[in-house]
This record gives structure tokens, sequence and C-alpha cells, in this order.
């Protein structure tokens, strides 16, 4: 019994140590897991069309930032019906891990910046289309696991407990289960080919001028698909320059730094 209760002892402060050891030297960036979740747990709500969205009028705070929604669930701080720049997108607009005023949103002058994390092409086209908004500029952003069908916010588990949504290594167990190249399985998926052809559509009956944009490096089919389907609309498919990759990716994954963000913005800013 004794080497039992011992044994115990020594896998808590094992496990201890080690968590504590990840916070103080994270090389992979395990906390991003940790951080998904608690924005899940914390920030997102069901919802009928699109599966979930954020909540309304809310404070939060992950990665270290304050997130302030307003009425509509966007992080913009100048929300309006009939923006002249708007921005969408999933967490790409969130500005996940940057304060909104040194994001790429802020720095362009976006008047709306809606984006909700792991959002995809259906969700942001089927939000978008029924918000009723009409900017004169919407910039599109584009990430290539866009193409994933999405019936639930999945930040790579459920955030059942405390332990699950901060501990870093429950998210070691889940960053080695986790298939990093699922968005390749659907390449071929009608339901956001059909959702991009929506969108060129609606934004030529509406006369938006409409700006696309790819970020990741431009070699992947995925590019290469959303590239000819919106060229099919009569638009052109951007992406960002090489610099950014991965020279200005945040410590904890592949979303940029606030470098990141002002190189986006001058490349923007540059196009518009």
């Amino acid at each position: 019994m004794k080497i039992i209760k011992l044994f115990v002892v020594y896998t808590v402060v094992l496990v201890a140590f080690i968590e504590i050891g990840l916070r103080i030297y994270d090389p992979w960036g395990f906390e991003y897991f940790t951080e998904a979740a608690k924005y899940k747990h914390y920030l997102i709500i069901a919802d009928s069309l699109t599966f979930y969205r954020h909540r309304i009028n809310t404070h939060a705070k992950f990665m270290g930032v304050d997130i302030q929604t307003d009425d509509i669930g966007a992080v913009s701080k100048h929300g309006t019906k009939s923006p002249d720049l708007m921005v969408l997108g999933d967490s790409m607009v969130l500005s996940w891990g940057v304060p909104y005023d040194s994001s790429y949103m802020a720095l362009i002058g976006t008047d709306l910046a809606f984006g909700v994390g792991s959002w995809n092409t259906k969700n942001e086209v089927d939000w978008f289309v029924k918000s009723k908004i009409i900017p004169k500029t919407l910039i599109w952003m584009i990430v290539p696991n866009d193409v994933v069908p999405k019936t639930s916010f999945e930040p790579c588990w459920e955030p059942k407990c405390f332990f699950y949504r901060n501990s870093l290594l429950i998210a070691v167990k889940q960053y080695i289960r986790k298939d990093l190249h699922e968005h390749d399985n659907f390449l071929h998926d009608a339901e956001w080919q059909n959702a991009v052809r929506y969108m060129t559509a609606f934004c030529n009956y509406h006369r938006i001028n409409l700006v696309p944009c790819f970020y990741w490096y431009d070699n992947s089919a995925i590019f290469r698909t959303y590239r000819m389907i919106l060229a099919e609309g009569g638009y052109t498919l951007r992406r960002f320059p090489d610099p950014i990759y991965p020279n200005c990716f945040s410590k904890m994954d592949k979303h940029p730094n606030a470098k990141g963000h002002r190189m986006i913005a001058d490349y923007l800013k540059n196009i518009l």
C-alpha cells in the first residue's frame, strides 16, 4: 500500500513539473489549443444557420488579448450596416493573439470586421448573405481549412472541465491526435465550391467590390481551386507575400503576429 501511495505522489509531482515546464517553455505552441477551448467555452454559442457564432456584446480574453463583441458579434469598433470597407473571414478576422488596434483591419481603416474562429467558407457566405450588409468593398479572408465542413465548433476537443480547458498536457494529447492535413480530404467537396460561386454572384448583383485574399502558400491544390472558381465569377484571388510565412507566425500557431498584421495591412493598402 505504501508503494502505491508513493507511486501516486511521484506521478502527480511528475505531471505537475511537466505542466509547469510546458508553460515556461512551449516550443510547439500547445497553448493555442487551450486558448481555443476557452474561446469556445466563453464566446461561442449555437446558431441555426451557421451552427455556431459569437455571443453578442460579450467581453473575454484569449491569447492575452481582450476581445469585445458588438451587437452582431463583430470584433470591430465601428460597425455599420452600410460600411465602405468590410472584412469577412474566420479567426484571421478575429485578430487572434493581436490587439484589434494593432490588427491589419484597424490599420487599413476597416468599418466592419466580422470573423468567427473556425468558420468555413459556407458559414461565412451564409451569414453574410443573411446579414443584408452591403459594403462598398469586401475583403474576404480565405485559408485552406475553409473547405472543411462544419456542424459545430471543434477546437480539437470538447472543453469538458476546467482541467481540459487549461492543461497543456491535454493539449499535447489532442495535438498528436489531430489530423493536420484534414482539409485535403475536402478539396472536391461541392458545398464550399457552390458557396464561393454564390458569393461571386451575390457580389456581382449588388456591385460589391469583392477582394478575396488567401492566407497561405500558393502551391496548394486548394489555392488553385479557389482561384479558378473566383475567376469564373470575375474576381482575382490575391495571396499575401512570402515573407509572412513563416517569419511572422505567432509563437503559438500560424496566425500572424503583430509584424505579420502590419505586412498584411501594407499589402492591402496597395491593392485597395
